[in-house]
């Protein structure tokens, strides 16, 4: 499989024994790479209750893991960033960060490319169903204005976002990408797949839900549901300050 790539760089190869994502996240760790590069699997429903190799490293090595589904192409076409600009004030520095992180490697990507850039956030108006209740009993005038200020608000840091990378990026090159904004108002885990495959978008980077200080747990159900839904490939990129559980210990290198 190696040969034919063999005369343009250097190869190096390794059969590994054991556990398939123990063995490559104790590769990652022994060796320091910068990123895994993987088919996804096709998991049985039981590897799906207890966690595929997969799911496993994307909980759990600590760099970057991309997924290469088999249909892919040699060049991507439209690079869909997702972020999440709404996050609570103890991990604000560390979601922006992130937030950054996916976009710089969105525009990396699709720049390489020539590939249209489409950047997605997913809203909820978390108090519509209160101030519906029969005890606040908003009009649906006054629900609209609460729906309306909040899409502003999301509005507002998605293109704040956007400014403070292209800025960073130098705006003459994003010229080239068409970049296009969506903000979804609806739970991420129930329309971000649909609007994937509705954009025709056929690589995906996005983060995972960072829990500060607690190593290995990355990965809430919204980002799992969403990677378990998703056609495209996709690259699934790391908080700042992760800590994979894995340890070194029974490594064979």
């Amino acid at each position: 499989m190696v040969a034919p790539f063999g005369s343009r760089i250097p190869i190096e190869v390794k059969v590994l024994i054991g556990t398939v994502f123990l063995e490559i996240i104790r590769e990652v760790l022994h060796c320091g790479h910068d990123l895994a590069i993987k088919a996804p699997e096709e998991p049985a429903w039981l590897e799906r209750v207890f966690g595929s190799d997969d799911m496993h490293l994307l909980r759990k090595c600590p760099c970057p893991v991309w997924l290469v589904k088999h249909s892919a192409s040699k060049s991507y076409r439209r690079v869909l960033a997702a972020v999440d600009v709404d996050h609570p004030a103890p991990e604000l520095a560390i979601r922006h960060k992130l937030n950054v992180k996916i976009l710089e490697v969105a525009v990396s990507l699709a720049l390489s490319d020539f590939a249209e850039l489409l950047v997605a956030h997913a809203w909820e108006a978390v108090a519509e169903s209160a101030v519906r209740s029969a005890f606040l009993r908003w009009s649906d005038a006054e629900v609209g204005v609460y729906k309306e200020m909040l899409r502003q608000q999301h509005d507002e840091g998605l293109g704040g976002l956007l400014n403070e990378v292209i800025e960073t990026q130098g705006g003459e090159d994003l010229r080239y990408l068409n970049l296009k904004k969506h903000l979804i108002k609806v739970p991420p885990r129930a329309e971000f797949p649909a609007l994937a495959d509705m954009l025709r978008a056929d690589f995906v980077v996005m983060g995972t839900v960072a829990r500060t200080g607690v190593a290995g747990l990355f990965i809430g159900n919204t980002a799992e549901t969403i990677l378990e839904q998703i056609e495209s490939s996709l690259l699934a990129v790391k908080p700042e300050g992760f800590k994979t559980p894995v340890s070194l210990e029974g490594h064979s290198a």
